[in-house]
């Protein structure tokens, strides 16, 4: 009993690492098989967290999912990859049933811009509505990085 208790522990604990953005421009070569993502995320609410699985199952950290807009730098193994889940609070979660539409790949050596993902959400507890897209803005993702990370962009122009 005792081992399969622990067996169930450890598979609990390994299902998803959580990761941060880069913050810092600064031009650190990858693995040979990583990428960069690169979300746009744009709220009207604090979210919990963004379950994303793939060759690497990630949880994108809420330090990162705060209200208004931003976007997100992110280096993992290159793959095909799926936003399964997101998070608001302890008791508001959306899973996200339509994976083509959720899907994108990271190419190795490559910033792949996989889109906006927008969510806006209104109501109370008892009558929540969102609204969750993955829109295309890469003009916008383009001069953020341009702005932000001209040392890391100029790495793979």
């Amino acid at each position: 009993m005792f081992r399969v208790f622990i067996l169930v522990l450890l598979l609990l604990v390994g299902c998803s690492s959580q990761v941060r953005s880069i913050k810092t421009d600064a031009l650190v070569p990858l693995a040979q098989n990583q990428g960069y993502l690169l979300l746009g995320v744009e709220t009207n609410s604090d979210l919990d967290y963004i379950l994303i699985d793939g060759p690497k199952r990630i949880r994108l950290s809420s330090e990162d999912l705060r209200t208004g807009t931003n976007y997100l730098l992110v280096d993992l193994p290159a793959g095909r990859y799926t936003i399964e889940k997101v998070r608001l609070s302890r008791y508001w979660k959306f899973e996200l049933d339509d994976a083509d539409n959720w899907q994108f790949n990271i190419d190795a050596q490559k910033i792949s811009y996989v889109g906006h993902f927008e969510f806006v959400s209104s109501g109370f507890w008892w009558n929540m509505f969102a609204r969750l897209e993955l829109v295309n803005r890469s003009s916008e993702a383009l001069a953020f990085m341009e702005q932000s990370f001209p040392d890391t962009l100029s790495g793979f122009t």
